[in-house]
């Protein structure tokens, strides 16, 4: 599974889209960071990074994680046939979780 530019920053933009209309002036969301994967079996899967700026508190988990299942039927009409996987990272937490993945990066 190879996805396109112009696919990446659709799904970008979706998922951009869904979490500021919910959480607008409350928790900024960038970047927003999309990897294609493989999970244990081989298959191929996407990785949904997105890094938010606020409140942690306020950040309903019960409202993101149905952020797949709203965005869904765009999904599938963008040709993703594998359902993505999504992490939410704070600021700080992203920086580094960045760190980390280059230092064993060079390792391998």
């Amino acid at each position: 599974m190879m996805i396109t530019q112009d696919v990446h920053d659709a799904i970008v933009t979706m998922v951009y889209e869904d979490l500021t209309g919910r959480f607008k002036g409350e928790i900024e969301f960038d970047p927003i960071d999309i990897q294609q994967e493989m999970d244990q079996y081989g298959d191929p899967y996407l990785h949904i990074r997105i890094v938010f700026d606020g409140d942690q508190g306020k950040l309903d988990s019960k409202w993101t994680s149905g952020l797949i299942a709203r965005l869904l039927p765009q999904l599938v009409d963008l040709g993703i046939k594998h359902i993505p996987h999504t992490s939410f990272f704070g600021k700080e937490g992203w920086e580094t979780y960045k760190e980390k993945s280059r230092r064993w990066n060079q390792m391998i």
